[in-house]
């Protein structure tokens, strides 16, 4: 990520998470660490799930997998912070 995009996605004023295509963590903005209390160092690599074990019924593996196969994004409304 470039000097400009990094500034961006960490000072933004939303969660923000990159994924692969086994839903492990690649990015994890600077909103997610305060809001979630889980450091950047922690999470990187991990999959979302170990961290965050109520998203993983069907209906929300299926719109992961789904965003993944066809490049879309995927946004989750008040499953993270309830």
């Amino acid at each position: 990520m470039d000097e400009y995009y990094a500034q961006i996605f960490h000072t933004i004023d939303v969660g923000l998470v990159v994924l692969d295509k086994d839903i492990r963590v690649q990015q994890w903005n600077r909103w997610m660490e305060q809001h979630s209390s889980i450091p950047f160092h922690k999470i990187i690599g991990r999959p979302l799930f170990d961290f965050f074990p109520e998203l993983n019924p069907p209906r929300f593996l299926m719109n992961f997998k789904m965003a993944v196969k066809f490049g879309n994004s995927c946004f989750l409304s008040q499953k993270l912070n309830k």
